[in-house]
């Protein structure tokens, strides 16, 4: 299993009600994973139709929905903005 710490902003830590969660996921996961458990934990709060725009980033990069993690990974996800 991999340990991954999601970071969050805007939004989802509002929703939430935190900066941070982690979740356990199986060797060999991706965003795909991840964005299901993130999924889980929003419909819980009824709002898991913003899932589908959360973009998701390492300290260096946006992350495509192939990269697969490793362990202790620290994630950020990054929410949908508007602004002008």
């Amino acid at each position: 299993m991999l340990k991954i710490t999601l970071n969050l902003f805007g939004q989802l830590k509002e929703i939430l009600q935190t900066a941070e969660l982690v979740f356990e996921l199986p060797e060999g996961s991706n965003i795909v994973a991840l964005r299901e458990k993130l999924a889980a934990q929003l419909q819980a709060q009824q709002t898991e139709s913003i899932i589908s725009s959360v973009a998701f980033a390492t300290s260096e990069r946006i992350l495509t929905e192939d990269v697969q993690f490793t362990d202790n990974m620290q994630i950020a996800a990054l929410p949908p903005v508007c602004g002008g």
